[in-house]
C-alpha cells in the first residue's frame, strides 16, 4: 500500500475539509436499525426518516452525549429484540413504517434476527463492544455477519455508529482509495486497511478520516 500516494490524495482532497467526528448513537439498538436500513438506500430520503420515526415514537435521546446524562438507560439489542419478537411481517412493516428489503428479506426481519444474535453473543449495549484484538470479537462479528443479508461492511458501520474508532469501507471509500492509488478498484478489506494506515500516518482517529473521505467522495463538502 503506497501510503505516500494516499497522503498526497488526502492533502489535496478530504484533508482540506473541516475534520469532524461523525455522529453516532447512544443506543446500540438504534445503531443496529441505522446500519441495516442503510443497505442500498439513500440516507437522507429513507434511512434518517425511518430512524427518526422509531426514535421519536419511543422518546429516546439518541445523541452520543445522552449517555452521560443522569438517569440514562440505553436501548440495547436485548430491548430491540424484545420489542420485535413475535411480530408478523405486517406488524414489522408498521413498526418501522417501511417495507424495504435486504437480500430479499424485510429489513425489519433482519433487524430482529441480528438483535437477537448480538444479544445472545453478549453484545447488548455499546460498552459490550470489544476491539478486533480482544477476546470475544470474532463471536460478536459472527453474530452480525451470520445473518443473511449482512456482511463485513455493515458490521464496520454498526461499530462506527456505536462509537468505535472504525471505518466503513463502502463504495465511496474504496473508490477514493482506488483513485488515490491509481487502481481500477480495491476490495473492502484493502480499502479499510488503507484508511487505517492513513489515519495512523496522520495521527488522526480512523472514524474522522473515514468521514472526511466519505464526504469528499460523495460530494457533500460544499
Amino acid at each position: 500500500m503506497d501510503i505516500n500516494a494516499l497522503e498526497t490524495a488526502w492533502n489535496q482532497g478530504p484533508g482540506t475539509l473541516e475534520l469532524v467526528d461523525p455522529p453516532g448513537y447512544a443506543h446500540a439498538g438504534i445503531a443496529v436499525i441505522d446500519a441495516v436500513w442503510s443497505i442500498q438506500l439513500r440516507y437522507d430520503r429513507y434511512v434518517r426518516p425511518t430512524v427518526q420515526r422509531f426514535v421519536g415514537d419511543r422518546g429516546l435521546d439518541v445523541g452520543t452525549d445522552a449517555a452521560s446524562r443522569p438517569g440514562f438507560v440505553e436501548y440495547g439489542t436485548a430491548a430491540l429484540f424484545a420489542e420485535l419478537e413475535g411480530l408478523t411481517d405486517g406488524e414489522l412493516v408498521e413498526r418501522f413504517g417501511s417495507n424495504h428489503q435486504a437480500s430479499g428479506r424485510l429489513k425489519g426481519v433482519v433487524v430482529r434476527e441480528v438483535a437477537q444474535r448480538l444479544s445472545a453473543a453478549g453484545l447488548d449495549t455499546r460498552t459490550d463492544l470489544v476491539e478486533p484484538d480482544d477476546p470475544g470479537y470474532d463471536e460478536q462479528k459472527q453474530a452480525w455477519v451470520g445473518v443473511h443479508g449482512l456482511g463485513g461492511v455493515t458490521w464496520s458501520y454498526f461499530r462506527l455508529l456505536a462509537g468505535c474508532d472504525a471505518v466503513k469501507p463502502d463504495i465511496m471509500v474504496t473508490r477514493w482509495v482506488a483513485d488515490a492509488l491509481g487502481h481500477e478498484r480495491v476490495s473492502a478489506s484493502d480499502g479499510a486497511k488503507a484508511l487505517e494506515d492513513l489515519a495512523e500516518r496522520l495521527n488522526e482517529r480512523r472514524r474522522v478520516v473515514d468521514h472526511a473521505v466519505w464526504r469528499w467522495q460523495s460530494g457533500r463538502h460544499g
